[in-house]
């Protein structure tokens, strides 16, 4: 729920302006900060399967020759748009969600919510060297979460007069 209403925020912001230009300056300051990659990352989370189709095209056609794909999921457009705008940003947002991954030497593997219950340890560590495995949505909220700066609560001095709109209510 919480990565859908990101998605409207951020998809209407972004694409509210048929100016490319002004476009690519809104997702280079969007995505300038670490919270704001991983803001990305959570989204693009959703749709982990079709992130990894349009990463592996873009890996291998380049950013402006790929856009086909066989999903129509409405993370795919944004997607493009970064990795077509900001290269490097596109990276960065990849890795977030998948921090094993090496482009060429291991393929991309959507992570899982669930816990698989299997006694396939084995197959865990063989899977690692051959998969980069995706960070969960839930994992991405957890890092957010912990990068998103925060207002810190500062104690007032006794006597000593509020700034300009602090304690209006009081």
């Amino acid at each position: 729920m919480l990565a859908e209403s990101l998605f409207a925020h951020i998809h209407g912001v972004v694409f509210a302006t048929d100016d490319e230009e002004r476009r690519a300056e809104l997702l280079h300051e969007a995505l300038a900060t670490d919270w704001g990659t991983t803001a990305f990352a959570v989204l693009f989370s959703t749709a982990a399967e079709e992130i990894i189709e349009i990463a592996n095209d873009i890996h291998n056609l380049g950013a402006h020759r790929s856009g086909q794909t066989t999903s129509d999921h409405d993370v795919i457009p944004l997607a493009l748009e970064i990795a077509r705008s900001n290269e490097e940003a596109w990276d960065r947002v990849l890795f977030e969600i998948f921090p094993d991954w090496k482009p060429g030497e291991n393929e991309l593997h959507a992570g899982s919510d669930e816990h698989d219950s299997g006694d396939d340890h084995g197959d865990d560590e063989d899977r690692e060297h051959e998969y980069a495995m995706g960070r969960t949505t839930k994992e991405l909220l957890l890092r957010l979460r912990n990068q998103v700066p925060s207002k810190a609560a500062s104690t007032a001095k006794k006597g000593g007069r509020p700034s300009l709109g602090e304690d209006i209510f009081s």
